[in-house]
């Protein structure tokens, strides 16, 4: 049995779910889109108006969702009436908050066991708001509980949704990260793993937004924590590949060892609809000084004959033995191979895992630095210099195409 989805479990029939968390942290728009999945909704408020809920359910995605609203101020009597009703018709009742509704009530204890045994047995189901994120008595009448609030990743606080509860069902230990896109809650689970298989696949790709357009301006290390796969290193640099290539510039793309030039070839021309084609150069693995510099005279011959200049790809793996046996070697490497790039009018964009040798010494020579990671199957991409935004990216296999979703 497999953990579920926290929309999965907010909309599951004849359940009490919680949603725990401080003001802000995206409890009321996860529970629109619930209602929006639902297909019928009832909406008990204590405090959001009418017209900001139906303005929010427009943007949940599902036009056909049947909404009730009911504003309820100090009586409790009716609220659980409203509650009822909308249980018995078949809707997903929310109640905003638990806090106001129990608040005024000296013993709680009967009221949610009526609450609790209205929802078993029947079509609807009960989502209650909790604002706060300590213990409260609907902790023991609920069958699930998302704690809503903020996860660091790389050193940045990214929302999140916990699973802290789902009756007769495992929960993921790790958090579910989520953005706000297009006016609803974007909620990411392992957009990457498992499909790594079919990626060859992909289509269409889209680069983060701004203000990383000036990486085509900049020397730019992007360090790969352990947990990411050689493979989505593999295809980023193709994508990188594309991109720049759509603002005219000359691409060099470096292959290291294993990475095949024909599948390269293959799926740039598909991301580029076969309107262009880099520059590329096997790179073999480097174990001393004298192989380094025979790399690089090659690399200049090839490059030397390029006009007005362009932009580097590669990765630091073939690198990686020789950074190890002889670091004051690889660093004089290093410095003349910016120098020759500086010479011909190049860029480049190094990808080099966080614990590598080779990482600390591209490090100084970069103009921007950023962060790719892997927290627990969703890609995360990070400025870490200068600081910036964070994105999610996600693979879409079944419309090709990956695309990027900002966090912060």
């Amino acid at each position: 049995m497999e953990p579920r989805h926290p929309l999965q479990i907010a909309t599951t029939r004849g359940y009490v779910i919680l949603l725990k968390g401080k003001p802000g942290t995206g409890k009321t728009s996860f529970s629109l889109m619930a209602g929006s999945r639902f297909g019928k909704l009832k909406y008990i408020s204590f405090s959001e108006p009418e017209n900001y809920i139906r303005e929010k359910i427009k943007g949940s995605g599902n036009k056909k969702v049947k909404l009730g609203y009911s504003a309820i101020i100090g009586n409790t009597e009716r609220a659980v009436s409203e509650a009822l009703d909308g249980l018995s018709s078949g809707s997903l009742v929310v109640v905003d908050s638990i806090n106001a509704l129990l608040g005024t009530v000296e013993n709680k204890r009967p009221l949610e066991q009526l609450l609790y045994g209205a929802s078993k047995g029947k079509e609807g189901s009960l989502l209650l708001i909790h604002e706060g994120l300590e213990e409260s008595e609907a902790d023991y009448i609920s069958d699930a509980i998302l704690l809503f609030g903020y996860t660091e990743v790389h050193g940045r606080n990214v929302r999140s949704i916990t699973v802290l509860k789902d009756r007769n069902y495992p929960i993921r230990s790790a958090p579910y990260l989520f953005t706000f896109y297009k006016n609803r809650i974007k909620i990411f689970e392992g957009s990457i793993k498992g499909k790594l298989e079919n990626v060859g696949q992909i289509k269409k790709a889209e680069m983060p937004k701004p203000p990383y357009p000036f990486l085509g301006e900049s020397n730019v290390l992007v360090k790969v924590s352990k947990e990411v796969h050689n493979e989505i290193v593999r295809l980023m640099k193709l994508f990188f590949s594309v991109h720049f290539s759509r603002e005219e510039k000359n691409i060099v793309l470096e292959l290291s060892p294993g990475e095949d030039p024909d599948s390269a070839r293959a799926l740039i021309s598909a991301l580029s609809n076969n309107s262009f084609q880099p520059l590329i150069l096997s790179k073999p693995y480097l174990k001393s000084y004298s192989e380094a510099r025979e790399y690089l005279s090659a690399f200049e011959k090839a490059i030397s004959d390029m006009k007005a200049g362009g932009m580097l790809i590669t990765d630091t793996r073939p690198d990686e033995a020789f950074a190890i046996s002889d670091r004051a070697s690889y660093d004089a490497f290093v410095q003349q191979k910016v120098q020759l790039l500086s010479k011909y009018g190049f860029r480049r964009i190094m990808f080099s895992y966080e614990d590598f040798a080779s990482t600390p010494v591209h490090e100084k020579y970069a103009d921007a630095v950023k962060v790719v990671t892997d927290h627990f199957g969703t890609l995360v991409w990070i400025s870490e210099k200068p600081l910036g935004n964070a994105y999610a990216i996600e693979v879409n296999v079944k419309k090709f195409e990956l695309r990027n979703y900002r966090l912060i």
